[in-house]
């Protein structure tokens, strides 16, 4: 039997737990999970969510906002992700893992390379897929920033900018729409113009004038086109718009016996301002001269009195005076008194006296109803 002393048995006390705000090493608490006082349990935020949210949302500070950085997500917020710069900022830093949220602690799972890795694979993808979609849809530049980092804005998987199907919808005329979904948006644009205003002006130089936008000198060339037109619908129908000398004029005569009609051409030509084809004895009084003008009957129809038709000529000068043939009985280049078959034509001169000063003129024949300026 050993005379050994046996001890009795007395089990080691567990630790007491440690207290909330105690140091575990005296230097304070340590709430990062890592590294001498950290506190166990309490890892920090996710990676992948950090990660997501910066890609797509970064540009309204929701990433800062779920790290708990309010004051910054706001600042980030108002901001529009400081441009985009702080956006891709934010995007790298959370890429290379050296994000931390709020308390300071790393994110859960940034220490995975391959998931890190993967990420900075998405992120490019995203961020080349938003600009290319960015330049085909306004085909000026990279697409809006107001999202995501890097230029690009997507969310929830899709592109924000509009289809070029739904940009080229504004073009109503079909070459415009063909040229805009060619990417000629330019192209496009001139040729709507031209559609629209062909709509609204008929006249060359008032169509120019509004596919250039000055529709006000457009509406004022179109009402002096139109003015023009109607009074070349009426051209020989007035004195301040006569038919041009030598011009056609259809007519028609009725016998005063038994109304039977006739029509024939007349026209005039052949102007003399200070005629003298007669002799001294037919001189015109003082201060007068004769004028004269070779008039042409031509039938469509048997039966025309030449001299008769040629007679129903008056002349009216500038002034609106009204002048009577003088009377050429016996003058040899007279109208002669023939009755024309159809087909048939003869000419003869008709002589006015008129005051020295007088020039130029209007003749009326038909009653009339035809002008035709005499030079």
């Amino acid at each position: 039997m050993s005379d050994a002393t046996t001890q009795p048995y007395s089990p080691e006390p567990y630790p007491a737990p440690p207290q909330p705000g105690a140091s575990t090493s005296g230097t304070g608490p340590n709430p990062t999970g890592t590294g001498p006082g950290a506190v166990p349990g309490r890892p920090g935020k996710s990676f992948l969510a950090t990660w997501i949210l910066a890609l797509l949302l970064g540009g309204l500070g929701v990433d800062r906002f779920y790290l708990g950085k309010v004051g910054t997500g706001i600042l980030k917020l108002v901001t529009l992700g400081g441009l985009g710069v702080w956006s891709l900022i934010d995007l790298i830093i959370t890429l290379a893992g050296a994000q931390r949220d709020k308390l300071g602690r790393p994110l859960a799972g940034a220490e995975n390379r391959n998931t890190r890795t993967m990420a900075w694979i998405v992120s490019a993808a995203v961020v080349v897929l938003g600009i290319v979609l960015g330049a085909v849809a306004g085909g000026s530049g990279p697409a809006s920033t107001t999202g995501g980092a890097g230029g690009a804005n997507v969310g929830a998987g899709t592109a924000t900018a509009a289809s070029p199907a739904a940009s080229c919808a504004r073009y109503t005329d079909s070459i415009a729409a063909s040229d805009c979904a060619n990417g000629q948006n330019a192209l496009a644009d001139r040729v709507q113009a031209k559609a629209d205003c062909s709509v609204k002006y008929a006249d060359a130089i008032a169509l120019d004038k509004c596919i250039a936008g000055d529709d006000a000198a457009a509406q004022t060339a179109q009402t002096a086109a139109d003015a023009a037109a109607k009074k070349a619908a009426t051209i020989g129908q007035s004195f301040d718009n006569p038919n041009p000398a030598g011009t056609h004029s259809q007519m028609q005569s009725t016998n005063r016996l038994d109304g039977s009609q006739t029509t024939y051409e007349e026209w005039f030509d052949g102007y003399t301002d200070n005629w003298g084809g007669y002799d001294e004895f037919e001189a015109p009084k003082a201060g007068d001269k004769y004028i004269a003008a070779t008039v042409h009957v031509k039938a469509n129809d048997a039966g025309v009195d030449a001299s008769t038709v040629a007679y129903d000529a008056d002349l009216t000068g500038p002034d609106g005076t009204a002048y009577d043939q003088a009377d050429v009985y016996g003058y040899a280049g007279a109208m002669p008194d023939v009755t024309l078959g159809a087909g048939q034509q003869a000419a003869g001169v008709v002589v006015f006296e008129v005051p020295a000063a007088f020039t130029g003129g209007r003749v009326s024949f038909g009653d009339g109803s035809v002008f035709t300026a005499l030079r």
